[in-house]
């Protein structure tokens, strides 16, 4: 939600980013006299350091996701069983 209605905003259409198809920054109210130009290349700064930010997070390693993986089918197999040892005491 945005409070007040003199807010100074930059909208970038093009990020060249492939995930983020557009996006909106609101100004400093103390830098909103600047100069256009000065704004716009601020603005373009920003997402660049932004972007180059995300594209260093490091990636899950492919071990790691299978030992995700194999730990979740084994507590799927062991609540089954548990389930199935419930139902033959009770049944």
């Amino acid at each position: 939600m945005v409070k007040g209605v003199n807010k100074a905003v930059i909208e970038i259409n093009d990020t060249q980013d492939s995930y983020i198809e557009r996006a909106i920054l609101f100004i400093n109210p103390d830098k909103a006299s600047h100069p256009q130009n000065r704004l716009k290349t601020q603005a373009n700064a920003y997402l660049q350091h932004t972007s180059s930010d995300m594209q260093s997070l490091p990636a899950v390693p492919k071990k790691k996701k299978i030992v995700i993986a194999l730990s979740m089918v084994f507590s799927f197999l062991g609540g089954a069983a548990a389930m199935y040892g419930i139902f033959a005491i009770i049944g």
